[in-house]
């Protein structure tokens, strides 16, 4: 690609975060490699966040002061700790309900896992069915099933169908008949979806923080603590909103004072390049050994 674009007269530009989680089944750290070596220009101004205490409770986060971005949050009442996970879990869905149930494209929860994920997503369309005209049948799309109403979100790219990997929308009409499904995309386009041909689309109430890269609500409810927890999820988990970001946590995973989750989020599990290791340890006789 380089050499073309050199070949051609152009510039090729990079843009992103290595700040942000890591890839999951590919290689990672070559955007970092490539920042250090070719230098890069960073942007410091937050934009996303409506209050001037949540947009430095960001700038912590990735600096690693997490202690104290995390008494911002509790500061101004955001932090739930239960006496376990499950009675978190039950909580956020809770909280969820009461603002999200008529306006669930502004509500959005994370879990770092699609487990926890898709437990949310069930419990919350159960609950809305309930309270809700959201259609009777639905239509089976993989485990789950979806129903006029619905958050979904599409989890592979289909140009053919206008779909890009991460677009979210409010499923409009589904025909259980001809297996297709009608969704309304956020960003204003109407789309007929035939099941047999894309069926790559889930719930999307809450969302894994890996699938919410890049994504932006306004209100956002976040489960933190547990194995996975790291400085590169927190800063996804807790950038996403706009107006408000509700954390999650157990007195367990908290620890006194939040000092054992703030621990969690200062720990950075980027990845780096073989090449860069060598290179280190060129330079290192304590590598070298």
């Amino acid at each position: 690609l380089l050499n073309v674009a050199q070949s051609k007269g152009c510039k090729v530009i990079l843009i992103g975060d290595r700040n942000q989680l890591q890839p999951v089944l590919d290689y990672g750290g070559a955007f970092a490699a490539i920042s250090r070596q070719a230098g890069s220009k960073i942007l410091t101004e937050i934009a996303r966040q409506r209050d001037a205490w949540a947009r430095e409770a960001v700038k912590e986060i990735a600096e690693g002061q997490s202690l104290q971005a995390l008494e911002r949050f509790r500061e101004k009442g955001l932090i739930d700790i239960a006496d376990n996970r499950r009675e978190s879990l039950k909580r956020m869905i809770a909280d969820w309900m009461k603002s999200g149930l008529l306006d669930p494209k502004n509500h959005v929860a994370l879990f770092a896992t699609n487990e926890e994920a898709n437990e949310f997503n069930r419990a919350i369309q159960i609950h809305r069915m309930k309270r809700l005209d959201l259609g009777l049948f639905g239509v089976k799309v993989g485990e789950q099933r979806l129903h006029s109403g619905d958050r979904v979100v599409c989890t592979e790219n289909a140009p053919w169908l206008h779909l890009q990997n991460g677009a979210m929308g409010t499923v409009r009409r589904t025909d259980p008949v001809h297996r297709e499904i009608v969704i309304d995309l956020d960003h204003g386009l109407r789309v007929t979806i035939p099941l047999k041909h894309y069926d790559r689309i889930q719930l999307a109430y809450a969302l894994t923080a890996h699938r919410a890269q890049g994504c932006t609500t306004e209100n956002a409810y976040v489960m933190l603590g547990g194995p996975h927890q790291d400085k590169e999820l927190a800063l996804v988990q807790l950038s996403r909103a706009r107006q408000s970001t509700r954390i999650y946590t157990n007195r367990w995973e908290a620890g006194e004072n939040l000092e054992v989750l703030a621990v969690q989020m200062k720990q950075s599990r980027q990845q780096e390049l073989a090449v860069e290791v060598a290179r280190q340890a060129e330079h290192s006789p304590s590598l070298r050994a």
